[in-house]
């Protein structure tokens, strides 16, 4: 019995201070990407599931040869098993002028560490800040990836593009720019 305290004593001590709570999860990760069989301005999209109250800050952006890299952190974060898959999915993507690369970090502080890599020659990247969704059961962050020379094109047309709107219904398709 001795021995049984002793050991949970120094257990306490030296391994509790280094095991990392995870306040924050990083429940979900989703990946919709475009296929390039026709260009069009949405090249992908990736969506972050936080659990609710899940703080992620921008860290700004630099130059990486010739791409730029943006890095965003949420501290004391940690993954589920379903935003491993996703992870994982994304790992596994073609490359399409952008990278993304998500991992558990311990220093300055744990948590999770989000780098986008994109060619600014062909992609435009943007995110929406966290938002909490309507059922308030998580924390979501957008990062958007467009292509930057539809784009331009858009931008130079004389009446601009308000919206637009697909429909694969009874196997007719149909495309609406408005």
């Amino acid at each position: 019995m001795k021995f049984l305290i002793k050991y949970f004593m120094l257990t306490t001590i030296f391994v509790a201070p280094n095991i990392q709570s995870s306040d924050n999860v990083l429940q979900k990760v989703t990946h919709a990407s475009q296929l390039e069989i026709e260009p069009s301005l949405g090249k992908g999209e990736v969506t972050l599931c936080f659990s609710p109250g899940t703080t992620f800050v921008c860290h700004g952006e630099k130059k990486v040869r010739s791409k730029n890299q943006v890095t965003f952190f949420s501290p004391r974060a940690g993954f589920s098993v379903a935003s491993d898959l996703g992870i994982k999915n994304i790992d596994r993507m073609s490359d399409q002028g952008y990278r993304i690369e998500i991992e558990k970090v311990t220093k300055p502080t744990g948590g999770i560490k989000v780098s986008v890599t994109y060619d600014p020659r062909e992609v435009i990247f943007s995110y929406d800040p966290p938002a909490e969704s309507r059922d308030l059961s998580n924390v979501s962050v957008v990062l958007n990836f467009y292509n930057k020379k539809i784009k331009e094109k858009i931008e130079k047309r004389a009446s601009p593009v308000i919206s637009t709107a697909w429909s694969d219904q009874g196997g007719l398709e149909e495309f609406l720019i408005v």
